[in-house]
């Protein structure tokens, strides 16, 4: 189970490790979105992410 910062274990985590080369993998791979793709942007909120999917799978 993934660690807190302070050292304790965390209940919410979700986490998985990287290598640095996996990231360096999904970075040479990753393509910016086309300017007519529709981007949907997380903040840190996951109840607005949530809402923000939901409203986008209606439409």
């Amino acid at each position: 189970m993934p660690l807190s910062r302070s050292g304790g274990q965390r209940q919410d985590a979700n986490a998985l490790t990287a290598t640095s080369e996996a990231l360096d993998d999904f970075f040479d791979r990753f393509d910016i979105p086309a300017e007519d793709e529709n981007v949907i942007v997380y903040a840190g909120s996951a109840d607005r992410l949530l809402d923000t999917l939901i409203r986008q799978r209606q439409s």
